[in-house]
């Protein structure tokens, strides 16, 4: 009724004293419906934020905690302090409120949430969830639910429950999607019982990707928002200029200035904003886009040294796909003189542009 590894433990000694003839000595120890895995002792040196993760307290009673503790060590070798907390459903009223307890007494700079769904509840009027009471980023982090293997072999990676549960619903609630940390794996084989034991097994480079990315969020909330930099990128499919910002049933022109003038409210560095959509759309196209770059005002520009040193960091596979798949660098149409000719331009400390788009035709 309870689980956990300590009374697995404990069950299994009772049915030993059963065997013996002997009185069980042993009671069942209740596991609450939420609580902290354990007590971070790097409260005090948290240099790089502190962090809470959120998982579901089946973890805890199957004793495969392992992903978790595999995220806290590499956020904590980061100088980040960690809360894992366990939770029956973020909708389940104690859960919700131990976790608003917990935030209460450490605020979190960046919450790691590894729970499915959306806690969201519909209507016109969004109250902000228990994650993101704070103000804190919330990322979405996945325990994937089928084995390395099968996720490797997929074109599309996950397999529709996972996108449904922690990548599509999570959106609802406004979390930034991060990648999957462990997969299912069966490999360990239990003599004892004649099976292949199921766990969660964790993947050292995703979860230290994580990590870092979390690190980088955390740092980023502790900046003041006049510090902080940010680029709105915009679609532009097919390469035509009158597709820029396309959105089916959106005027996304209008919606992005509402969004920058929020920005400018919450105290961003914004200058010279445009008056309206249509002249925030005159003003991209009058720069390189992917109709043309000839002819247009260039404003911001990369350097190809720069842009070398940024691809090497690449993984060599990628890299040797990207060169035959595109050929050299200096092919590229945006490429003028010894720089890219970037479809950017500047309205203080943030960045407004329209994607890259494959396929480039003269």
């Amino acid at each position: 009724m309870e689980g956990g590894a300590d009374n697995a433990r404990s069950f299994v000694d009772a049915c030993a004293d059963v065997v013996a003839g002997k009185t069980i000595s042993s009671n069942a120890v209740p596991l609450l419906k939420a609580g902290l895995l354990h007590q971070d002792t790097n409260i005090a040196e948290n240099k790089n934020g502190h962090a809470a993760i959120i998982f579901y307290r089946a973890l805890l009673q199957s004793g495969q905690t392992a992903p978790i503790d595999a995220l806290c060590d590499a956020l904590q070798r980061r100088g980040m302090s960690v809360s894992p907390i366990y939770v029956s459903s973020l909708k389940d009223d104690f859960s919700a409120a131990v976790v608003a307890k917990l935030f209460a007494d450490q605020s979190p700079d960046v919450v790691l949430n590894t729970t499915g769904f959306a806690v969201s509840s519909p209507g016109s009027e969004r109250v902000p969830t228990v994650l993101e009471a704070t103000g804190a980023p919330v990322l979405q982090v996945v325990l994937a639910s089928c084995d390395e293997a099968t996720w490797a072999a997929s074109s599309q990676g996950l397999n529709a429950r996972d996108l449904a549960m922690n990548v599509a619903l999570p959106e609802v609630d406004g979390r930034v999607f991060t990648r999957a940390i462990s997969f299912k794996a069966a490999d360990v084989f239990d003599a004892n019982v004649e099976c292949n034991i199921v766990a969660h097994k964790p993947v050292e480079s995703r979860v230290e990707f994580v990590a870092e990315l979390a690190k980088n969020w955390a740092q980023l909330r502790r900046k003041n928002a006049c510090d902080r930099r940010v680029a709105v990128v915009l679609a532009n499919y097919p390469n035509r200029d009158g597709r820029l910002a396309n959105g089916v049933g959106l005027d996304t022109p209008a919606g992005t200035l509402e969004v920058l003038r929020a920005m400018r409210a919450e105290g961003y560095s914004l200058s010279d904003l445009p008056e309206n959509g249509d002249a925030l759309m005159d003003i991209l196209k009058a720069g390189p886009t992917n109709a043309a770059v000839a002819g247009r005002e260039i404003r911001e520009t990369i350097l190809l040294n720069e842009y070398n040193a940024l691809f090497a960091q690449l993984p060599k596979q990628i890299q040797a796909e990207v060169t035959t798949r595109w050929g050299a660098p200096e092919t590229d149409p945006f490429f003028i003189g010894d720089q890219f000719a970037l479809p950017m331009m500047r309205l203080g400390h943030v960045f407004v542009g329209i994607q890259a788009c494959a396929g480039l035709q003269y």
